[in-house]
């Protein structure tokens, strides 16, 4: 059977299964659902395996999964327990460790943001207000977000991850939502309503992902509120979403994208410690080292 999917989606899911068998061990495999039925995935954990925490790449990164989960609404059990092509279980493998670590965190953050973070305030995985009625009023959730000190104030950032997924359809007409209306008088104007691309379907997402971020920056003289997207280094689509959203974005600079391999990188660069070198090593084979399964990958292109 042919699935209708990107060659990067092909090949991240290749990626999976081999990583599945060859480094975790795990034989045999499960199953993602279909108008016409469950359909065998190489890329999908068996049940009893999903619920010990295998698609974690540790046992602190599954208890943070864990603790999020009991907190509420937010994150997908079966997804995120069983999918290894899942962008919120690369969420928690990222960012688990790096909670647990605030120091290695504000290095890292430093890094990527290219400023001086020295403290982190809050970190909320699958974050999104308490009563939507009381914020922007649509319900939109950031993979992360983050209160960080810094050399410039108190910032309020928001991550947006992305494996190989796309970026989520919902598209709603903020511009007539009297709510934006007044984030913009009440905390800069960073958009322009009147401008089309602020109205593009594509960039839709990152536009509320952003003004979430606005929102709920601690007030109006803040650094201006950052949002970051990390994607696959060979997506290039979101590249593209991106940088069609940094054009209708003021200031630019608050718009930010990052592969997960320089992510991947950074960590390594910052890490001080042996376990945190392991975490950075895992995350590379497990996310973007493809030659690791690649005499695999093109066995089973010759077979096909």
């Amino acid at each position: 059977m042919v699935f209708a999917e990107s060659s990067l989606a092909s090949r991240v899911r290749f990626h999976q299964a081999w990583y599945r068998a060859a480094v975790l061990r795990i034989e045999s495999y499960g199953s993602s659902p279909s108008p016409k039925g469950p359909i065998a995935r190489g890329s999908v954990l068996p049940v009893a395996d999903a619920q010990a925490g295998k698609n974690f790449i540790s046992k602190n990164v599954f208890d943070t999964y864990l603790a999020r989960r009991a907190q509420g609404w937010g994150v997908d059990p079966v997804r995120c327990t069983s999918f290894m092509t899942s962008s919120q279980t690369l969420t928690f493998n990222v960012f688990g460790p790096l909670l647990s670590n605030s120091a290695w965190f504000c290095r890292v953050l430093s890094t990527v943001l290219d400023m001086d973070v020295h403290g982190i305030d809050r970190a909320e995985i699958e974050y999104a207000p308490a009563r939507p009625s009381l914020a922007l009023g649509d319900k939109t959730r950031l993979d992360l977000w983050m209160l960080l000190q810094t050399d410039i104030g108190t910032l309020s950032l928001a991550v947006e991850v992305k494996y190989v997924d796309r970026f989520n359809s919902r598209y709603l007409p903020v511009w007539t939502n009297t709510r934006y209306q007044r984030l913009l008088e009440e905390k800069g104007a960073y958009w322009d309503f009147t401008e089309p691309v602020t109205r593009s379907r594509t960039i839709n997402q990152l536009l509320r992902c952003h003004a979430l971020s606005v929102f709920l920056s601690p007030s109006a003289d803040a650094p201006p509120a950052h949002l970051l997207v990390l994607h696959h280094p060979d997506d290039q689509s979101a590249q593209k979403v991106v940088d069609e959203y940094v054009t209708a974005t003021k200031p630019h600079s608050s718009v930010l994208r990052t592969t997960i391999n320089t992510l991947f990188d950074v960590m390594l660069d910052c890490a001080e410690t042996t376990d945190q070198r392991i975490t950075a090593h895992l995350l590379f084979d497990r996310y973007v080292k493809h030659d690791l399964s690649e005499a695999s990958w093109q066995l089973s292109n010759t077979r096909q």
